[in-house]
């Protein structure tokens, strides 16, 4: 499916709910769709449901460290994201914090945030997330069999 063919049903979908006498409140979309590693049009989606007045909630999950997103450019309503693969801290940037009062169901364990500061400081000493980045499409390039672990390159 093409970008344009997406946006499209997307709005199509839109479309479909008002003529129904129904309102679209909230959209909730991936950044990156995980299975099968396809980056969505989430700046043009965020841009759309700007135009149509509702909110935006991007599960931003794979995004971060994954590739450059700005979010003060972006500016969506929300951005929910787990970085612990990339930064080992977790993070939720809020537009609207009103709305959200407890974002740890379940668990009381603050370690995440402890580690903050410390895991956002060694990411800034190795020049950003850039070299990261770049280590991950360059691993993307190396055949999976040199990652098994009878490999003898490995021992």
């Amino acid at each position: 499916m093409s970008e344009a063919e997406l946006l499209s049903r997307v709005a199509d979908c839109i479309e479909k709910v008002e003529n129904e006498d129904g309102e679209v409140v909230l959209a909730v979309y991936d950044g990156i769709v995980s299975i099968p590693s396809i980056i969505l049009p989430f700046e043009k989606l965020t841009r759309y449901f700007e135009s149509k007045n509702i909110l935006s909630c991007i599960d931003g999950a794979q995004v971060i460290g994954a590739i450059p997103v700005n979010l003060p450019t972006l500016a969506p309503d929300f951005f929910i994201t787990n970085p612990h693969k990339w930064l080992c801290i977790q993070l939720l940037h809020q537009r609207v914090e009103s709305w959200i009062h407890k974002t740890r169901p379940g668990t009381s364990d603050v370690t995440n945030y402890l580690c903050a500061p410390s895991s956002l400081e060694l990411i800034d000493q190795i020049g950003g997330l850039t070299p990261l980045w770049n280590t991950t499409i360059t691993l993307r390039k190396v055949p999976f069999k040199h990652f098994h672990h009878d490999n003898p390159v490995h021992e």
